[in-house]
Order: C-alpha cells, then sequence, then structure tokens
C-alpha cells in the first residue's frame, strides 16, 4: 500500500480517561455498608438450579397458615412440592403458546370492536327503514291504498254508465310514506266524514241528509196506499170524459142559436170557474202534470238505488279506512317511543365505544411492553443456553 505523505509516520497515541487508568480497569470496589444493613450473600444460579424443576400442586385453596383450632387438618394442611423439569422444546413450546395466546386476545379485542362499529353504522343507516314497526306500517299503508284504489275503480265505473266519457285511473307510485302522506291521509277521510256526514243530527248538507230525503221519497213512492198504477188508470179516465164532455158541449153550442150560444158560453165559463175552483179538480190538474216527471223517476229510480248501495259499500269502506288509520296512529305513537329508545340506546353504545376503545389502547399499550419483556427473556433464554 502507498503511505500518505501528509501524514505523520510517529507512534500511535491512545487517549484515556482522567478518572480511571489502564491498570484499576480490572479491580472491583467494595461499598461499605453499616452494621444494620444485612448484606447476606445470595447466589442467584445456585437458587435457580435448587428450585428450578420444583413445583406447586394440591388443593392450594384449602392451606390455612393462620393457626386456627377449628382447622380440620391443623400441622398437616400445608403447600406439597413435586419435582418437575421442563425441556428446553417444552419452554420453547410454551413460549410460543402465550405469545399465541395474547395475539388471539388482541384478534378477539378488534373482532369486537369492528362488530361493535358495524353494528352502530347498520343501526344509523337502516334508522326507521326495517324492523317490525316497519313491516307493519307498509302493510297498513297497502291496505289503505287499495281500499281508496277499489272506491276510484267502483265510482269511475258508475260514472262511466251514466256518461260516456273515458276515464283512466292513476296510480300513485308507491314510496316510502311520510309524515306528510300521513297528514294529507288525514286529511282527505276529514273532508270525506263531512261529505258523508257521520253526525246523524248536522244541519250542514250532506251524503246522510241527501240518502235519508231520497229513502222517504221512495217510500211514499212504493206505499201501497197510493200506487201509481191505479192514479195514473184514473186519470186517463177522467182525462177521457173531459174530452168526451168538452166535446158535448161544443156540439150542443154549435146547435144553439147565436143568442143562446152567448148566454151558454158565459154559464159554461161561470161553471168553468166554479169548477177549478174545486179543490179535487186541483189536485187531479197537478198530478197530471207530473206525470212526465213520475215517469222520468221511475225510469231513473233502479239507478238511485243501484247508487245507494254503492254508497253503502263505500260507506263500509270508508269505516275500515277509519279502523286502519287508527291503528296507524297507534302504530305511530309506538314507533315514536320506540325511536327515543333507540337514539338512547345508540348513545349509549356509543359511549360504550368509546371508552372501550380508550380501554384497549391501553391494554394495547400494555400488551407492547408485555411482549418487549417476554422478547429480551426469551433472548435471555436463548443466549443462557
Amino acid at each position: 500500500m502507498e503511505t500518505l505523505s501528509d501524514l505523520d509516520q510517529g507512534p500511535e497515541v491512545y487517549e484515556t480517561s482522567d478518572v480511571e487508568s489502564v491498570d484499576d480497569l480490572g479491580v472491583r470496589t467494595q461499598e461499605s455498608s453499616g452494621p444494620e444493613v444485612v448484606t447476606d450473600h445470595f447466589d442467584a444460579v445456585s437458587a435457580h438450579t435448587a428450585f428450578e424443576e420444583v413445583t406447586l400442586e394440591g388443593m392450594l385453596e384449602l392451606v390455612d397458615f393462620l393457626g386456627s383450632l377449628a382447622a380440620e387438618s391443623l400441622g398437616r394442611n400445608t403447600y406439597h412440592t413435586r419435582k418437575w423439569k421442563e425441556t428446553k422444546d417444552q419452554r420453547l413450546a410454551r413460549i410460543a403458546q402465550e405469545l399465541s395466546e395474547i395475539k388471539e386476545e388482541d384478534d378477539e379485542q378488534k373482532m369486537q370492536v369492528e362488530k361493535l362499529g358495524n353494528l352502530l353504522e347498520a343501526l344509523v343507516e337502516n334508522k326507521g327503514r326495517a324492523g317490525h314497526y316497519f313491516e307493519r306500517l307498509s302493510t297498513a299503508f297497502d291496505r289503505v291504498e287499495a281500499q281508496l284504489s277499489s272506491i276510484k275503480h267502483k265510482a269511475i265505473l258508475e260514472s262511466s254508465n251514466e256518461s260516456e266519457t273515458e276515464t283512466k285511473l292513476e296510480s300513485s307510485p308507491k314510496n316510502h310514506t311520510s309524515q306528510s302522506a300521513v297528514l294529507e291521509l288525514e286529511l282527505r277521510l276529514a273532508g270525506l266524514e263531512q261529505a258523508i256526514g257521520l253526525n246523524e243530527i248536522s244541519l250542514t248538507p250532506n251524503l246522510r241528509n241527501h240518502l235519508r230525503d231520497l229513502e222517504r221519497k221512495v217510500n211514499v213512492l212504493y206505499n201501497p196506499e197510493y200506487e201509481l198504477g191505479n192514479i195514473k188508470q184514473k186519470v186517463l179516465e177522467l182525462n177521457k170524459e173531459l174530452e168526451a164532455l168538452a166535446k158535448s158541449r161544443r156540439m150542443a153550442q154549435l146547435a144553439l142559436p147565436e143568442h143562446d150560444r152567448v148566454s151558454h158560453t158565459r154559464v159554461n165559463e161561470i161553471t168553468s170557474t166554479r169548477s177549478s175552483s174545486n179543490d179535487f179538480e186541483k189536485k187531479v190538474e197537478a198530478i197530471y202534470l207530473k206525470l212526465d216527471e213520475m215517469e222520468k223517476a221511475k225510469s231513473q229510480l233502479p239507478a238511485v238505488i243501484m247508487r245507494l248501495k254503492t254508497l253503502h259499500e263505500t260507506h263500509r269502506g270508508l269505516a275500515g279506512a277509519v279502523d286502519a288509520v287508527s291503528e296507524l296512529d297507534d302504530t305511530l305513537g309506538t314507533l315514536k317511543r320506540d325511536l327515543l329508545s333507540w337514539n338512547e340506546n345508540l348513545d349509549l353504545t356509543k359511549l360504550a365505544i368509546e371508552e372501550h376503545a380508550k380501554g384497549f389502547e391501553n391494554k394495547h399499550h400494555d400488551i407492547e411492553e408485555k411482549l418487549q419483556l417476554m422478547e429480551t427473556r426469551v433472548e435471555a433464554l436463548i443466549k443462557g443456553t
């Protein structure tokens, strides 16, 4: 090797501390202790050799060193030992098992925390959208919508029989019902109740009052004491008699002389005015004038009866809808109380998870320290063997 020209080629110099010297490095100093301090020598190697193969056995929980006279086995109750020797493979297996148990405990705690977190996320995500009450709510709303659609369908079929106009049913989309839909349904039900007239002494014009009026008129028409056929026949007979009487009067006037004809016409006028004042003739004339209306009423009477039956069915369906809505109100109240309790449980769960996470962090730190100590011990054991 080439030598460097700029470096000094003199003897090497070693630096030492001012306190110690090379001669004192191998000398151990003994500290002086007072007479009150016990400084008995304890050999750890001999103690390890003496007790490493000794283990305790027996019923350790029954050991009593209090010296009680009531003890059953006084003087014989003590620890028992036996020889036990652990090989190198056994020690390594035991250390591996302890490490695996520590790892499994760590994994179980992590899995529990993850499980609680997933449960919390599922509860927050599916809040109010799953469960027994949601199914009951959906079935109740389906029943209400089915009844309303059937009522609309029947009303459209009846209106199509009377008029030739074609109507189309609009099917409402089945979305998740909300509180606004429930309020709208309640308003519609209130309007229907007001139109039908649930109160019997209601003074406002409603369907119940119209039905009562129609029932009274139908009862009058179908009264056996006043049959329309007999009245019509009598009216026709009276009409024929009046026509014959008018013809005979006209022929009689033509047969009389002119001056007698005038006086006779005056007499006829007087008699006609007297006869017009007769109440019976007025009633007969009123009946005769209302024959066309009676015929129309007779032709429309089957349709009125059919409409009354349909209205009865509608009223019965609305009664079922009202019962369903009342049940829905009860279910909503129960659901509201359950949601409040769920919120409280979620808050408690959140606090418990936070406390558990803090405890988990502390345990994790302790386990890491234990693992480090275990590693140092394992290394010491490996070096010792």
